[in-house]
């Protein structure tokens, strides 16, 4: 028979265990530390989605940002699909539901490029090989082909003339900045010359084409994509029989301080 303190003890005990760690003010590190989900991306049967869990950290070296797959039904648990150590981002499904391509900057790759990783299994596979770097990818209708935009330098037809740009920039003795329009900035950083360009990239290895090099839209001075938070994007979709393109644009953005 229990003495009436070892009672009142054990009670205690029972009582402070039921009640759960005691509370504590919320600090910045726990605020920092909550894992960050990006916008899913749906498969076209409606079943899965795939999203980018991103884990902070102060050190932005130790920072990750994976894909995971999550079944719409809530009946299987989330499963995580990358673990590499670089950063995906922009994930989407394949009209059949079999690949996901993403963009990433993993191993050599100077810049982001475009990733394609089959759900039946292996390692996912560089699709894109373009020196200003690759994102927002969409498989077109018929999965065989990706089109993702790229900043470019404003004039350059194709790769090599980015290329070719890009180092002299990096020959020169000074390094400033010119403005002739507005805005200049975007929230914390400055707008940089190179402009949002559409590429379309067949998944037979073929050099990806740019759709506006050499256009009207993109010489007009106004030529610009969707400013955000997170930066410029011109929100590009295929036509539904593939044959064409709908993105959204701006011809005017050099006359946003006046026309109000």
């Amino acid at each position: 028979m229990l003495r009436p303190l070892a009672l009142v003890g054990l009670l205690t005990c029972t009582a402070g265990a039921l009640a759960g760690p005691a509370k504590r003010p919320i600090t910045h590190e726990d605020l920092w530390s909550f894992k960050r989900l990006a916008t899913p991306a749906l498969s076209p049967d409606g079943r899965q989605a795939v999203v980018v869990v991103t884990e902070p950290a102060y050190d932005p070296a130790a920072q990750r940002a994976d894909l995971w797959l999550v079944a719409t039904d809530g009946r299987s648990a989330p499963r995580q699909i990358t673990f590499s150590k670089e950063a995906e981002a922009t994930p989407v499904f394949s009209p059949d539901g079999r690949y996901i391509a993403f963009s990433a900057q993993r191993g050599t790759d100077a810049a982001a490029q475009i990733y394609v990783l089959d759900l039946a299994g292996g390692e996912a596979q560089r699709a894109t090989a373009i020196s200003t770097g690759a994102r927002n990818p969409r498989f077109s209708p018929d999965g065989r082909q990706l089109l993702f935009t790229s900043a470019v330098y404003p004039g350059a037809r194709d790769d090599a003339d980015n290329q070719r740009i890009a180092t002299e920039r990096a020959a020169r003795k000074y390094n400033a900045r010119v403005y002739t329009g507005f805005p200049v900035r975007n929230w914390d950083r400055w707008l940089e010359e190179r402009q949002q360009h559409l590429f379309v990239q067949a998944l037979d290895g073929s050099p990806a084409r740019d759709l506006l090099a050499g256009t009207a839209l993109v010489g007009a001075p106004g030529f610009g994509g969707r400013m955000s938070d997170s930066g410029e994007d011109i929100e590009a979709a295929w036509a539904p029989d593939g044959r064409s393109v709908v993105f959204a644009a701006t011809t005017n953005r050099h006359r946003a301080a006046f026309d109000w």
